[in-house]
């Protein structure tokens, strides 16, 4: 963890740099030298308390989930006619429309919001409880 200044043509930046849990090298640039040495006591702090694991939770996309979802538990455990059901739910409803979404922004009102997408587009009740249970199934 540090905080490293950088010269960039619109001024100078403020690199704060840190191994996360898996010794993966990260990083988040600031503009005022104030806001990165917080945010690196901040990623200190969670360090030293153990709330590190908690520091990023959740700002995985939806898309990477359900990829490791696929490989991890689906693949290994459905039979394959649920598989492929679930992969076209999947690549034709939910990764469209909600692929790029943090888990973190995940929120009750964003999947009623999704799911009165499903229903307005023509997807019938059924349909659209499927799609929604499709990649939280275990």
């Amino acid at each position: 963890m540090s905080v490293k200044k950088v010269e960039r043509n619109d001024g100078p930046r403020y690199i704060v740099w840190w191994k996360d849990d898996l010794r993966r090298t990260r990083n988040k640039t600031f503009r005022r030298k104030a806001d990165a040495d917080a945010f690196d006591a901040k990623v200190k702090l969670a360090k030293r308390t153990g709330e590190f694991a908690d520091f990023d939770a959740g700002k995985e996309p939806l898309r990477n989930f359900c990829k490791e979802w696929l490989e991890l538990y689906a693949e290994p455990h459905l039979a394959k006619k649920t598989l492929s059901e679930y992969r076209r739910y999947l690549e034709k409803d939910i990764l469209p429309s909600l692929g790029a979404v943090p888990l973190r922004r995940l929120t009750p009102h964003a999947i009623q919001a999704f799911a009165a997408e499903l229903k307005t587009s023509g997807r019938g009740d059924p349909t659209v409880r499927k799609v929604l249970s499709a990649p939280f199934h275990n």
